[in-house]
């Protein structure tokens, strides 16, 4: 065993003090406290990090061997298969031999619960636990590397350089895999390179090339033979990483080089064992004990087997497609407000055919495709005919049955920089949401909008329901509930409150009546950053709201990051905000001033 010395998982009488390492690893604690608990990681470190140590210690304490760990391991499997899945079907297991060993060859989508749920199945079955082979990219930290050897993995140097480099490790590889096999140990390896991130399961020709290094001057088909090879199914209905993936792909699509920012395998690991995975299957094939003529003849069978056990669920096909629907017979239903959606069937197109970035705010915004080619089962869902929200508008109509409650929001998301932000509100019990959640219906409380700013300049129109609101803007840091860093205006008594101090009444313009239109001017850009008010197109230039052009201002603090905070007086009252979407409530404003950037307001935006 000293030739693999550097690859190995670790043996039973490193285990326990391995354990005691990692418990004391502050990254590692850290780690999983912001995957546990991530409000306490942010807000109580220190204490989330004791605690869990103190649990750590607890749970490790009777554990003195792999069996040990390995069996703490299948309690969090448990767990995590009945949080994170609505069950997983083991397919084909009784066609294998319990006293036998097995190379699996499986796809590869997830990279901890691939190999957890395989083990976990043999575990079950009353088989022995796979050897994990796993490429030594993926260990950017020590606390990573100790947790892949204490459960039963193995490294394949991935990032050694130079010809010789590549070959040794690649015959070290093949040597501890036939190794393991002739030792009574089942190995589990992915049919190629990483996680197959567009779906497409291909075994890599040079997979089984590496694996035949080992043979020696033996024929490669008796040693095929005697790896005990089983092709391996993996099917998940739901991927937690598939945005991930999504954002690489699209990189590489673009023809530029993704680069993988540091941490990122990690984060991939915790949103995979975290996520919802919907239905799983595990199916395994019939081992290869035929002959074949080659390297690419075996990755061939392989395939064939590994496709011919997929399972295809509902939103894997075109059979089926459910919008707003968490799976095919769930309860659980999409609450909230959609716009455009769309489905390109036959080719893949680049994201800015849906998308493109504000050259003001530089935030990621929807626009409209135009000329797409949609393919046979193609759809684009504008819901803009309110007597038929299910229209498909790409002229192939495959139009969708609504059910349930719809309600039509007339707004245009696609000019909308901002809403009002129903997490970060006070007094949630009286307040409600409305119209793309730019109107708020509130009794003495209210909320702060979904982006808060520090630079640029900015501007945002308010209908009020009476003179007893407070509209302005407050620190996102800071809470809500409280007046810290605000600037607030009362109509009423055409009073200003900084940070909860009143400057007097009568000092800010005429008192505002029903259904005049705030206007707000944030202008970050200066020295001396400022905010601006005014009412129906007039700026408040002092004494009252006449002039043409913003001329006297508030003076805000630098380094603050300013959020729109709309609040209301006693008694339900209904504030209408306008952030570029042309409507307040259901109206549409009446001069349609512009900013230039295709958004609407009542008044034009001041430069």
């Amino acid at each position: 065993m000293h030739d693999f010395e550097d690859i190995r998982p670790f043996n039973d009488d490193e285990v326990s003090c391995e354990l005691k390492k990692l418990v004391n690893d502050d990254e590692f604690v850290a780690f999983l406290a912001s995957w546990l608990a991530p409000s306490m990681a942010r807000f109580a470190p220190s204490t989330i990090r004791y605690l869990l140590k103190l649990y750590l210690r607890k749970l490790i304490s009777p554990i003195k061997d792999v069996d040990g760990f390995q069996s703490l391991i299948a309690r969090f499997a448990t767990k995590l298969i009945r949080e994170g899945t609505d069950g997983i079907n083991y397919e084909g297991f009784e066609k294998l031999d319990p006293s036998q060993n097995y190379l699996f060859i499986s796809n590869h989508r997830d990279i901890a619960c691939d190999s957890m749920f395989l083990d976990y199945g043999l575990y079950t079955k009353g088989f022995g636990t796979v050897r994990i082979a796993i490429g030594d990219n993926l260990v950017q930290t020590d606390f990573a590397t100790s947790l892949m050897r204490l459960n039963k993995g193995f490294f394949i140097k991935r990032s050694v350089q130079g010809n010789k480099k590549i070959y040794a490790a690649l015959l070290q590889a093949s040597r501890y895999i036939k190794e393991s096999i002739e030792s009574g140990n089942s190995v589990w390896i992915a049919q190629s390179e990483g996680r197959s991130k567009d779906a497409i399961d291909t075994t890599d020709p040079a997979l089984i090339k590496m694996l035949g290094l080992a043979k020696g001057k033996a024929d490669l088909n008796l040693f095929i033979q005697s790896l005990n090879i089983v092709p391996l199914s993996i099917s998940y209905e739901f991927d937690p990483c598939d945005v991930l993936k999504a954002k690489e792909l699209t990189v590489i699509e673009s023809g530029e080089t993704y680069q993988k920012p540091e941490g990122e395998d990690l984060i991939s690991l915790a949103k995979g064992l975290s996520g919802k995975k919907g239905n799983v299957k595990f199916s395994v094939g019939t081992p290869l004990d035929q002959n074949f003529e080659d390297a690419p003849g075996i990755a061939r069978e392989i395939d064939r087997q590994i496709l011919s056990n997929l399972e295809f669920y509902p939103i894997n096909t075109t059979g089926l497609i459910e919008i707003g629907r968490a799976s095919n017979n769930s309860s659980q239903h999409f609450n909230g407000y959609m716009t455009h959606v769309s489905l390109v069937d036959g080719q893949q197109l680049a994201p800015t055919v849906f998308g493109q970035t504000d050259s003001t705010s530089g935030i990621w915004k929807f626009k409209s495709p135009s000329g797409v080619t949609w393919g046979t089962n193609g759809f684009h869902l504008k819901f803009e005919n309110s007597g038929n929200l299910g229209l498909d508008s790409s002229g192939q109509t495959n139009n969708f049955t609504v059910n349930g409650n719809l309600k039509q929001a007339l707004d245009t998301p696609s000019n909308v920089y901002a809403t009002l932000n129903p997490l970060d509100i006070h007094h949630a019990d009286t307040t409600t949401f409305a119209n793309g959640n730019t109107s708020i219906t509130t009794n003495n409380a209210g909320a702060r909008s979904t982006i808060a700013v520090e630079s640029g300049k900015w501007y945002a129109e308010a209908k009020i329901p009476t003179n007893t609101s407070w509209l302005g803007i407050q620190d996102q840091s800071k809470n809500i509930n409280g007046n810290e860093k605000s600037i607030l205006l009362y109509p009423a008594g055409a009073s200003m409150y900084i940070n909860g101090s009143n400057q007097g009444s009568g000092g800010y313009g005429s008192a505002w009546s029903a259904n005049d239109i705030m206007i707000i001017a944030l202008d970050l850009t200066s020295t001396q950053k400022k905010i601006y008010f005014g009412k129906n197109g007039g700026w408040w230039n002092g004494s009252d709201y006449t002039a043409n052009a913003p001329s006297t201002g508030v003076n805000l603090s630098n380094n603050i990051t300013y959020a729109i905070h709309s609040k209301s007086g006693s008694g339900s009252q209904t504030t209408h905000w306008n952030f570029g979407n042309g409507f307040f409530g259901t109206t549409a404003i009446t001069s349609a001033g512009s900013n230039g950037n295709g958004s609407l307001f009542e008044y034009d935006v001041p430069l």
